[in-house]
């Protein structure tokens, strides 16, 4: 095998790897933003069940929400109202976990970006290699008709792997989720703090989360590169023969 074709056969499987490893992860920020609206939406609206719950059982007492904001979860406790407790502090634990699914995902794109530099740097080198054989495969009957689609499909995978390059440079940014952060349920809380949090809604950041992902994604989409991989495929298959003909075959 000669060097050109090892270098086209290596950027195949770079771009093979790649493209897959971006679209999974990307993927898997999406599920995982959908998954996180809707326990967040849950967890929010069990205050609001909450609330109504213990407004109703004071009316019942004669007794009204505003005259017993200082009260605790303590005073007012029962099964019913422990039970929508323990609900919201499930959906608070499983909207951290996926917050914090959405944080690994986001460390897994530096690995990417270490793999689609080294796709870039390849693609450089395998340009520079066809500029040198240039001249003599213009001379050869069987490729001069060919250079310039080499040269197109180069010119067209660098610009992608570069659109790729800004786009893993930019991760979505962190969730900190502040409204899942402090909303920790004990039986101290008191009603007060339950009205507040059951007029509550699901954190903005999370859908500002889900626009840029979807945004990005989309962008990354519309880089497929699946035709450009098709062609090196075929160009490995005629690479050393090429190599041949520019009089640096090995």
């Amino acid at each position: 095998m000669g060097k050109f074709k090892e270098a086209l056969t290596k950027l195949k499987k770079s771009l093979e790897e790649v493209q897959p490893e971006i679209d999974k992860i990307y993927g898997g920020f999406e599920s995982t933003l959908k998954s996180l609206t809707n326990s967040g939406l849950h967890f929010s609206g069990g205050y609001e069940t909450a609330y109504m719950y213990i407004v109703e059982k004071l009316k019942k007492n004669n007794e009204t929400f505003a005259n017993n904001t200082s009260k605790t979860l303590k005073d007012v406790l029962d099964p019913n109202l422990a039970k929508f407790i323990q609900e919201i502090q499930g959906a608070r634990q499983t909207a951290l976990k996926h917050r914090n699914d959405y944080d690994r995902l986001r460390k897994e794109l530096s690995t990417v970006l270490k793999e689609n530099e080294a796709v870039k740097t390849q693609i450089a080198e395998l340009k520079k290699s066809l500029d040198k054989k240039k001249k003599k495969l213009l001379q050869t009957k069987n490729y001069k008709a060919k250079v310039a689609n080499y040269e197109k499909t180069l010119g067209e995978l660098e610009i992608a792997v570069g659109e790729w390059d800004s786009m893993l440079r930019k991760p979505p940014d962190v969730l900190s989720l502040k409204f899942l952060e402090n909303s920790k349920l004990s039986v101290a809380t008191t009603l007060q703090d339950i009205q507040d949090a059951a007029g509550m809604q699901v954190d903005a950041e999370i859908k500002e989360a889900e626009t840029n992902v979807t945004n990005n994604f989309k962008k990354f989409r519309a880089r497929n590169v699946k035709n450009q991989l098709e062609f090196v495929k075929k160009w490995v298959a005629e690479a050393d023969e090429m190599e041949n003909e520019s009089g640096e075959g090995t």
